[in-house]
């Protein structure tokens, strides 16, 4: 860009946006994976794991959300979620 060559300087930050972009799809695609563990689990009565998995999700992908039909469950994720973006906030040590 500063020597003037924008065709390549286009093409560069296009693709790194382009990079990027998939970046953000395999973050999410990650999270998504977390979560669905973690909504088996549930199932099964593994808190442990049900705790550890969302928290995965939400450390992965902290934007990340999807509409849930089981109550129990949606509390379980609310609460978690809130757990790991609260402690992603804290500034300095306590």
């Amino acid at each position: 860009y500063q020597q003037g060559d924008y065709e390549k300087s286009i093409k560069m930050l296009s693709d790194f946006i382009g990079k990027l972009r998939a970046m953000v799809e395999q973050k999410k695609n990650v999270a998504e994976a977390f979560y669905l563990l973690a909504k088996i689990y549930y199932e099964v009565g593994d808190d442990a794991k049900v705790d550890e998995n969302l928290t995965r999700c939400f450390d992965t992908f902290p934007a990340f959300s999807m509409d849930e039909s089981n109550l129990g469950f949606k509390d379980r994720v609310d609460k978690i979620k809130k757990e790991v973006l609260e402690s992603k906030t804290k500034i300095g040590p306590e």
